[in-house]
């Protein structure tokens, strides 16, 4: 028997997670593996809901919804907090607090609140909706040197020099993990968004990045992100990919015994000629943190600080892997500052 697309069977999983009735879907042939992505996901907005007890019903804002998501346990709310803060707290550590006490560099460095405000909902997820989020809401992104090419010539995005590959759909990455919470919906949803701007090995890095944040959320306990990581890559990543051969060769060198200012030292002579903000140098560079100080989030940063190249985007990165796999102590402050959007995330993941 042909094994289904891992995206049908993702996409399968999701509606099953949101309370819909996928076998009632299936057996009548509402939804199937032959659909095209747009179609499936309009057809599986509008399958009935499967029966639940009165306690599987939750009023969210007007009216009743079913949100019956991968689980109804505490631990998933925390971990999204902790990636925020995470990520907000490694921002800090490396440019300092901002002027303002009310004011998060996050926003800036990574739009998840542009994804949380304009995309979270939406029926049918495509490269045209994310390019048209982004030239309607300019003030709201990140604006890497693909965004900003992209909001000139939005008519013709595949003109965008395939090298120039940029780190902002890298820096989304978590978010997409974070919103699906099924690991191989995570990675065909970053990889969408990777789509529309970059191509090449950002697409499939941003595909990694995703899916291993959706497996750390949804664990039992607290994993080793550097083995999540692995697993993604082996899983996702062909055979003989450049992607692999160089995350195999940053582990080999750390069993040979060598330290992390030479790990850095070889990425800057391998990569010397790529653009700083190029993702595969840059993910090798999280990776040697992760590596060397994988429960030590002031060395890990210190890593990054040291290696140079896009350093925001990687503080970003390691903040949200350390804060998954360590208890952060952060300012009570910015726990504060960023509730109303990690509550906003938790409403919609929580049942």
């Amino acid at each position: 028997m042909k094994p289904l697309p891992s995206w049908y069977v993702a996409a399968l999983q999701q509606a099953w997670a949101e309370g819909r009735d996928i076998r009632y879907g299936i057996m009548r042939h509402k939804v199937g593996p032959s659909m095209e992505f747009p179609e499936l996901f309009r057809q599986m907005t509008r399958l009935p809901w499967r029966r639940w007890t009165v306690d599987d019903k939750r009023v969210v804002g007007l009216g009743s919804t079913l949100q019956h998501r991968m689980t109804h346990s505490q631990v998933t709310a925390r971990r999204i907090g902790q990636v925020w803060i995470g990520a907000e707290s490694a921002l800090r550590q490396v440019w300092g607090k901002p002027t303002l006490p009310t004011t998060l560099w996050l926003p800036l460095v990574a739009h998840w609140e542009l994804y949380r405000t304009h995309a979270l909902g939406l029926i049918v997820l495509d490269d045209h909706t994310l390019r048209r989020i982004v030239a309607e809401h300019p003030d709201q992104c990140q604006m890497s040197r693909a965004e900003q090419w992209l909001l000139i010539h939005h008519w013709d995005p595949h003109e965008w020099y395939p090298f120039h590959e940029g780190s902002g759909a890298m820096r989304r990455a978590p978010f997409w993990g974070m919103w699906s919470l099924v690991p191989s919906q995570a990675a065909e949803m970053a990889d969408l968004d990777a789509s529309w701007a970059y191509r090449s090995q950002a697409r499939l890095i941003t595909a990694i990045i995703a899916r291993t944040v959706s497996l750390a959320l949804i664990q039992s306990e607290s994993p080793r992100m550097t083995t999540l990581l692995l697993r993604s890559i082996h899983t996702l990543t062909p055979r003989h990919h450049s992607l692999r051969n160089f995350t195999a060769t940053v582990w080999k060198r750390k069993r040979q015994g060598i330290f992390w200012d030479e790990a850095l030292r070889w990425v800057a002579s391998s990569f010397h000629y790529y653009p700083w903000d190029h993702c595969l140098p840059n993910f090798l560079i999280v990776v040697i943190a992760l590596l060397y100080a994988p429960e030590d989030f002031d060395q890990a940063l210190k890593i990054v600080q040291n290696a140079g190249w896009d350093v925001a985007g990687n503080a970003l990165l390691t903040g949200v892997f350390t804060a998954l796999q360590t208890a952060l102590d952060p300012d009570p402050s910015l726990a504060t500052l960023l509730s109303p959007a990690i509550e906003t995330m938790v409403l919609r993941l929580r049942s």
